[in-house]
């Protein structure tokens, strides 16, 4: 049951206060109260995109991995409500990559994926987000972005090294001639950028 210092905690949360955080903490909130969806402050936080308070709950410890009655994070909610800023603020403090939400079985990185939030996949990549799990269905992050014929996001996953064949088996092969024909073509891109560089050195080469 949910006190009134933990209300107030609550209630600074949700205002994105750092300052009644601090006083809501002072008089003896709980940082790590559930309310009766299992939500702790810092799931709050994340889900209202409040990064003024998400930061004041981490600098006083807060757990970051925490999940609710469904297994998602503070990062999953930061990335599902399109709270990029929030989002890449948990990464940066270290959040847990690669937690699975218990039905789905989805990660951060598939739900950035679904959400095309380039940004985010980018610093999920680079913070070594795993990029080859499979959800519930046997899907990847690779998959998601097939399933919504996001060529753009293909490309960036197979080039930081997605495995084609990742996914269940049924999955891969409804999607291998996306996979090779993106591939092919980020591969033409890249030849027409190396021509394109060769010819303008070329003209431009100081004559002798």
């Amino acid at each position: 049951m949910v006190n009134s210092l933990d209300m107030a905690l609550l209630n600074a949360v949700k205002n994105d206060d750092p300052a009644a955080i601090h006083t809501a903490l002072d008089n003896g909130a709980d940082l790590e109260f559930r309310d009766m969806s299992f939500y702790t402050p810092l799931i709050w936080a994340a889900r209202e995109g409040n990064a003024k308070a998400l930061q004041c709950l981490i600098d006083a410890n807060a757990e970051l991995d925490a999940q609710n009655e469904y297994g998602e994070t503070a990062l999953i909610f930061a990335t599902t409500t399109r709270h990029t800023d929030c989002a890449k603020i948990l990464i940066a403090q270290g959040a847990a990559l690669d937690i699975k939400t218990f039905m789905s079985g989805c990660t951060a990185l598939m739900w950035a994926v679904q959400r095309d939030d380039a940004s985010l996949v980018d610093a999920l990549i680079t913070a070594g987000a795993d990029l080859d799990l499979t959800d519930q269905s046997g899907g990847t992050a690779l998959t998601w972005a097939a399933e919504q014929n996001n060529h753009r996001m293909i490309a960036k996953l197979l080039a930081a090294g997605a495995d084609p064949d990742g996914a269940f088996p049924e999955k891969t092969a409804k999607y291998s001639d996306i996979f090779a024909e993106v591939a092919a073509r980020t591969l033409r891109e890249k030849a027409q950028k190396h021509e394109n560089l060769r010819s303008y050195i070329k003209r431009h080469k100081p004559s002798s």
